[in-house]
């Protein structure tokens, strides 16, 4: 199972691996993915705060997009969902 290896400090929700794997651009079409960011709204706030917990995303308080916050994965958050490192 993906990140068994992993120690959880926040207990992870299938959402939040889905919003990581969004955040990467991680699709059928792009398996490695593409970006790296997150604006995240209304429940995604708590995600985001429950993935940078673990050490799989960090809060860009530089990088803005819009009033709501943005995200970006770690090395550790594209490892956790099986890429060999962040998308290039």
């Amino acid at each position: 199972m993906v990140g068994d290896k992993f120690r959880s400090e926040a207990k992870l929700t299938v959402d939040d691996v889905e919003n990581l794997r969004h955040m990467l651009g991680v699709s059928e079409k792009h398996p490695q993915g593409y970006r790296n960011y997150f604006v995240a709204g209304g429940d995604d706030v708590a995600s985001m705060e429950r993935l940078r917990a673990n050490g799989f995303v960090v809060r860009n308080e530089r990088y803005r997009l819009s009033d709501d916050p943005c995200f970006h994965a770690t090395e550790l958050g594209a490892k956790f969902i099986g890429l060999k490192g962040l998308p290039r």
